[in-house]
């Protein structure tokens, strides 16, 4: 058989993952492909025995695998950022080591859709939600309403449907913004950057899984530490698009990002936080739209009974100083 120039980097993230990665390489390293594909997995000075389990497999698979062994922790963004420049496939596949692809056909099928397709800069699929504890049967919990995306259909604030170990990408973008490696999620962002170029394609079959455990990037960090974390991506995208014609619908986005998540905060007893969300959607300007102002009504009278229940219980934690905004 006849093989073509690598087709397919496969980038593989790895830090701490020592219980998972083997899995995770085994489904890298047992795809049945027509094609040449690479294997860059970039092992980020991990404190377990991941580094050594990367090792064996390049001993073992020395003509596939290529990896980035950092002298020193140098942090996912810029980890993936080095991995991405070492690429040199047609298509770049995305897979963190605590994640697993269940289908031996994964690649095949997505590389045989981008070949038919140019005008596509992305494929991707359904992925299997995995509890590591057991506590809840392995799902796909979600429902795509379509089977083609745009860049606009990525805009609305809302946790990215498009999951690591599912995307494959058009290897078609020299150069990424500096900021795109200092935010989490990078997936979603890197999503929207990507489909500015062309479309992205959902394959119908369950083709990989995302392990949920206690150690995990996103999983395992604390709920408000992660909205912390997507507003402050999500302003980045903005300030990114802010001077094109898509600035206005990202602005409008952030907006309505920042009153519910400062509502969810009243909610929750945390008021100084909401407060500095609420300051931060005023700052927007978009209450120059009537449309606005019952929300924007709404979210201070919720911050009002929120401060009145903090002040009546003076024993509790003032969560904007354990962890503001900016």
């Amino acid at each position: 058989m006849n093989l073509n120039p690598i087709k397919v980097s496969v980038v593989v993230l790895a830090y701490n993952h020592e219980p998972f990665l083997r899995q995770a390489l085994d489904g890298v390293l047992g795809q049945l492909v027509d094609f040449d594909y690479e294997v860059i997995v970039g092992e980020d000075c991990s404190t377990d025995q991941t580094r050594r389990i990367v090792r064996d497999y390049e001993q073992r698979y020395p003509a596939l695998l290529k990896p980035i062994y950092h002298p020193h922790n140098v942090g996912m963004g810029a980890n993936f950022h080095a991995c991405l420049q070492a690429c040199q496939g047609q298509y770049i596949a995305l897979l963190e080591g605590d994640d697993y692809w269940t289908s031996p056909l994964k690649l095949q099928r997505q590389v045989a859709w981008l070949d038919q397709h140019p005008d596509f800069t992305i494929c991707f699929h359904p992925v299997l939600d995995h509890y590591e504890d057991g506590s809840r049967p392995d799902a796909a919990p979600h429902r795509f309403k379509q089977d083609v995306y745009t860049f606009d259909d990525f805009l609305t604030p809302i946790y990215t449907i498009v999951s690591t170990s599912a995307t494959m990408l058009r290897n078609v973008r020299p150069t990424w913004p500096a900021w795109l490696f200092t935010v989490k999620p990078i997936d979603f962002s890197l999503v929207l950057l990507y489909t500015e170029l062309g479309k992205a394609k959902l394959l119908p079959e369950v083709m990989s899984a995302y392990r949920i455990h206690a150690g995990g990037i996103w999983s395992g960090t604390p709920r408000y530490l992660n909205i912390k974390s997507f507003l402050l991506m999500y302003r980045q995208l903005w300030l990114h698009y802010a001077a094109t014609s898509h600035g206005p619908k990202l602005r409008r986005h952030l907006f309505d990002l920042y009153l519910t998540t400062a509502n969810v905060y009243a909610n929750s007893g945390l008021p100084a936080e909401a407060r500095d969300l609420l300051r931060e959607a005023l700052r927007l300007e978009p209450a120059r739209y009537l449309t606005d102002v019952p929300a924007l009504l709404g979210a201070g009278l919720r911050l009002a009974r929120s401060l009145a229940r903090h002040q009546r219980a003076p024993g509790r934690a003032v969560a904007g100083q354990v962890y503001p905004l900016a």
